[in-house]
């Protein structure tokens, strides 16, 4: 049994938990404790190689030890993906692609109106520009000085098949868009990243890493995992965890929950707080009974996008340059919902960033692993298209809505995670005509003048709006930026776990800070707002 007692418990060291508790921390007065299931790097030399650099994706693979690798059913009728997420101090900012884009105003001031008056989008903005050290622009939307460095590949650091995919989406009427995390951002231009010289900023190197050796009331323990928080009648008191083959109890005056959007609702449930009859069929203490702890989430999702065959001249090297350039947002034909899609063009085929450096023998051990989790038609097109160029197209505001569910009071036992993907019809039209959209650009003269070809879908799958729903609901995927889990609202929300200030409602001394907050994904890549969560978060335990 611990005995030193804290003020502030942290428990998750991803996005929103680093910066939180960097900045708790920054009053000597307050003990933190933050808490990760995965290991504590110390310098960003000692991460494996492809956690240190942007473009690798070996981190993908089910069996890493860095990656939780939650398995998720995308469709009712049986889609299956594997969610890797970061299991190691710097969570899944030590995993991600590096797209490093905040949310638009509107997605802030959408919660605003839901009655979430402090995240309004003049709410954020300073946390955003606090958070930043951006290398190219320098104007009032940006910061200068915040830890995390921020900037976007140059012109010349494009590769031929990005340069045309600019030109072919000008062309096609798109605007012209040189600062992504400016508030009016839409249109084709470079992807602002969290990535320097091809290494990969995680937010453990950009907050812990310049402060630990002269914080010493913040203390940071990895491959501590932790099972459920203690109650002491309704106030949160602590938390069970394990470590170093030990079951423990550590105390503290207010127990965070920032495990991310999968694992802070669990560790909820697994406490007693969450739908109180998945509690008790369980033989789970209902300490709060709230239906909402788990449910009704949203994710940016997808459906196969266009696939393009291109021999790329010259050599390249992925330790060195990110694995997206440039990328379009719009606002999909027939949409109310303003810039609610994007077109992300890859720099490499993705079986080149999974597999580069990699024996054949773990490469057979990965492909068997894969075959686990994914259905024989999925295997064949990973390994049919997946050394081809694409044009990702994502739905960055859908309407469907996903469930976790537990499987088992065993903390070891992942939940179930089930997305609901393409069950509303709104959804599909706009995923439809925008793939027939990006399908145009890939057929346009920009790529046929560097000899690309468009491999999937084919001609007979665009020709009629029955054929390409097929082709997008056996192509149907996730882009892994879950949020909702635990979403903030005000009293008169029945559809709340949380309030504003991310204080778990019908309990005392506990919150969520992390995405799992959000009333609704943000419409860009959800990095750069995590991070934001955190920082922002840190004012309200003033």
């Amino acid at each position: 049994m611990e005995q030193k007692h804290y003020h502030v418990i942290i428990a998750g060291a991803g996005s929103a938990g680093v910066p939180l508790a960097t900045r708790l921390s920054e009053s000597p007065h307050r003990q933190v404790l933050l808490l990760d299931a995965g290991p504590h790097f110390k310098t960003l030399a000692e991460y494996p190689e492809e956690l240190r650099h942007g473009s690798l994706q070996r981190q993908s693979n089910p069996s890493h030890p860095n990656n939780w690798a939650f398995a998720s059913q995308l469709t009712t009728w049986g889609t299956h993906q594997i969610v890797p997420r970061g299991r190691v101090v710097g969570g899944s900012s030590a995993l991600n692609g590096t797209l490093f884009e905040r949310g638009l105003p509107e997605d802030f001031n959408e919660w605003a109106e839901q009655g979430n008056d402090q995240w309004s989008f003049d709410r954020v903005l300073p946390f955003f520009k606090k958070l930043e050290k951006d290398l190219d622009i320098d104007n009032q939307w940006h910061g200068s000085e915040g830890p995390v460095p921020v900037r976007r590949p140059n012109r010349d650091e494009w590769f031929t098949q990005n340069h045309s995919f600019v030109e072919a989406s000008i062309q096609a009427g798109f605007p012209e868009d040189p600062d992504k995390n400016d508030p009016k951002s839409i249109g084709v231009g470079p992807l602002p990243q969290n990535a320097v010289d091809g290494v990969r900023m995680n937010m453990a190197h950009n907050y812990l890493e310049p402060i630990l050796d002269n914080r010493p009331n913040l203390t940071v323990r990895g491959n501590t995992y932790v099972r459920r928080v203690i109650f002491e009648g309704k106030r949160a008191v602590g938390v069970e965890v394990e470590q170093d083959g030990r079951t423990m109890v550590i105390y503290g005056d207010e127990i965070v929950l920032s495990a991310g959007a999968v694992k802070s609702p669990h560790i909820l449930m697994l406490s007693g707080v969450g739908p109180g009859e998945q509690l008790r069929k369980f033989g789970i203490p209902v300490v709060y009974d709230n239906p909402n702890v788990g449910q009704n989430f949203t994710d940016h999702g997808g459906a196969g996008g266009v696939k393009y065959s291109y021999k790329m001249k010259g050599d390249y090297d992925l330790l060195e340059l990110p694995g997206f350039h440039v990328g379009l947002h719009f606002t999909a034909e027939g949409s109310d919902v303003h810039s609610d899609m994007l077109a992300l063009a890859s720099s490499y085929p993705q079986n080149r960033q999974i597999l580069y450096k990699t024996s054949l023998f773990s490469q057979a051990k990965m492909a068997l692993n894969v075959m686990r989790t994914m259905s024989l038609r999925q295997v064949i097109d990973q390994a049919r298209l997946g050394r081809r160029q694409s044009v990702g197209v994502l739905l960055m505001q859908g309407r469907s809505r996903g469930e976790m569910n537990l499987v088992s009071a065993d903390p070891h036992a992942r939940p179930h995670l089930l997305y609901h993907y393409l069950e509303d019809q709104f959804d599909v039209d706009r995923l439809r005509s925008s793939t027939r959209k990006m399908a145009e650009i890939v057929d346009s003269e920009p790529f046929q003048r560097i000899g690309a070809k468009r491999v999937s879908p084919t001609d007979d799958e665009l020709a009629t709006d029955g054929a390409l729903d097929k082709y997008l609901y056996d192509h149907v995927s996730t882009a892994i930026h879950m949020a909702s889990t635990c979403k903030m609202g005000p009293d008169s929300d029945d559809t709340a776990v949380t309030d504003q200030f991310c204080r778990v409602r019908g309990v005392e001394g506990l919150r969520v800070v992390d995405t799992s907050i959000w009333p609704q994904v943000v419409r860009r890549c959800t990095n750069a707002t995590a991070v934001m969560t955190g920082e922002r978060a840190a004012v309200f335990f003033e």
